[in-house]
């Protein structure tokens, strides 16, 4: 029977750079964050020194350069701290797991199996699933299948009156279960969440990180509409307490910034890591269930032979 246990998520590895290219881009990165942290910080400063008066409009557009330079430090802070987790040991072994065993798969020509496993995976998930939910009327997949699959509610009370509501509800409850798709590229293209989904489905880093990417815009928007509402607080009344005021939404910036640099890492250090292992041992199952089916379908030929010569 086929192993469906655990969970495998689709994540494409990519060349790495050079350690001196990274560094300058690390370089370039923190560079960048800071001269915008300095931007942020002059912007205050302006206000504060020379704004005699203020309209909506200069409070937009005070709103929108705030607004950009906290979703661009956001950005930058996730691009640094991916880049750092994607240098960790961990993260690097499982890359280069998943490396040797496209590699495998490729040299022995694998790949031409890779539908026919990740059809019998969606047929063995699938009747697994199923079992499970039979279990508590005692009702096995086999007879579930062959008597009572294709019939609906008022069919199965029609043709089986032995049935109990019970036994009707869960064979419903069976038929409502979904075939899982499995896409066979996840086992030779170069991405932990609870819940049932195939290898190459599932929740992914790659998915993650969009979200997060979508957050940041939209907590930079509130942070900017937050800015606006402290800039007419500098102008009517420029005053130590208010420029601490300020001070603050630039600490707040920084500390946006911080908490994206830790979740950058973890998604690559991590999660990318744990799901680059996932898919390394998949991998793994694939390339014994193929050596299985050859082995399989080399004594078969062998056997064909040796009766051809008897008949001979």
């Amino acid at each position: 029977m086929m192993n469906t246990d655990g969970v495998q998520d689709s994540f494409p590895v990519r060349i790495r750079k050079s350690k001196n290219f990274q560094d300058f881009v690390d370089g370039i990165t923190l560079t960048a964050i800071a001269a915008l942290l300095i931007v942020v910080i002059m912007l205050y400063v302006t206000t504060i020194s020379f704004s005699t008066d203020f309209s909506l409009k200069q409070i937009g557009f005070e709103a929108v350069i705030l607004y950009a330079a906290t979703v661009s430090i956001s950005l930058l802070a996730r691009k640094y701290s991916r880049r750092k987790g994607k240098a960790t040991q961990r993260y690097n072994e499982a890359a280069e797991r998943v490396e040797a065993n496209n590699q495998f798969i490729i040299e022995r020509g694998y790949s031409a199996k890779a539908g026919a496993y990740c059809r019998k995976w969606e047929d063995t998930e699938l009747r697994s699933a199923r079992m499970k939910v039979l279990a508590s009327v005692a009702i096995s997949v086999d007879d579930f299948e062959s008597k009572y699959i294709k019939y609906n509610k008022r069919e199965l009370v029609a043709h089986f009156p032995d049935l109990t509501e019970d036994e009707i509800k869960v064979i419903l409850a069976a038929k409502r279960i979904k075939r899982l798709r499995y896409d066979e590229r996840y086992l030779t293209a170069a991405d932990e969440i609870n819940g049932r989904h195939s290898p190459s489905g599932g929740f992914k880093a790659r998915t993650a990180d969009r979200i997060n990417t979508v957050q940041m815009f939209v907590t930079g928007a509130i942070s900017g509409l937050f800015s606006a509402s402290l800039i007419v607080t500098v102008v009517a009344d420029p005053s130590w307490a208010t420029i601490v005021t300020c001070a603050i939404k630039v600490i707040m910036i920084v500390i946006f910034g911080v908490f994206n640099i830790i979740g950058g890492y973890n998604m690559s250090a991590v999660k990318e890591a744990r799901e680059l292992a996932d898919k390394a041992d998949e991998q793994s199952r694939f390339i014994r269930w193929c050596d299985t089916q050859k082995a399989e379908d080399d004594a078969s030929a062998a056997k064909e032979l040796s009766a051809e010569k008897i008949g001979v």
